[in-house]
């Protein structure tokens, strides 16, 4: 029960921090900072002891993503086969380079069918929401592993 405690703790100052940092930082698209994909990275960082992505994987996994999205609409094609097209070209980069991480398909996905004001970032869009919102998501990733080493740690030499 601890453990779903923290990460819910975890995971609710994860995107607090994500909102704020866009909100101070990037204050047109403070609303959109918060992208579902990150929904899913929470998932995969915070829900599982199990399974784990490697920060390597998730933060090029998902700037991979970004930019593939945003390269498909510059190609003015409906957005149908764009978004077709972004989920296969983003595999087929992630295969080609060992990068393998879900959420960046989904972020592909985005500047397709995002509102008007994500799809006029552009570019931008991988900067800001993208990065920045990920390795916010790492950091807190990262601390949630320190507190359960520090923890388990603990209670190994209490056993003792």
């Amino acid at each position: 029960m601890p453990e779903i405690l923290l990460s819910f703790i975890l995971v609710a100052s994860c995107f607090s921090c994500i909102y704020l940092v866009h909100a101070i930082f990037f204050a047109t698209i403070k609303e959109d900072a918060i992208l579902a994909a990150f929904g899913a990275s929470a998932v995969l960082s915070f829900g599982s002891q199990t399974t784990s992505y490697g920060t390597k994987d998730a933060f090029f996994g998902a700037v991979i993503g970004a930019i593939v999205g945003v390269s498909i609409t510059y190609l003015e094609i409906p957005a149908t086969v764009g978004s077709i097209l972004s989920i296969s070209i983003c595999i087929a980069i992630m295969q080609a380079s060992q990068i393998i991480y879900p959420p960046g398909g989904a972020i592909s996905l985005i500047p397709i069918m995002a509102n008007q004001q994500l799809q006029e970032l552009g570019f931008l869009f991988v900067l800001s929401p993208v990065c920045t919102g990920i390795c916010v998501l790492l950091l807190f990733s990262k601390l949630k592993n320190l507190i359960n080493k520090t923890s388990w740690q603990v209670q190994k030499q209490s056993k003792s």
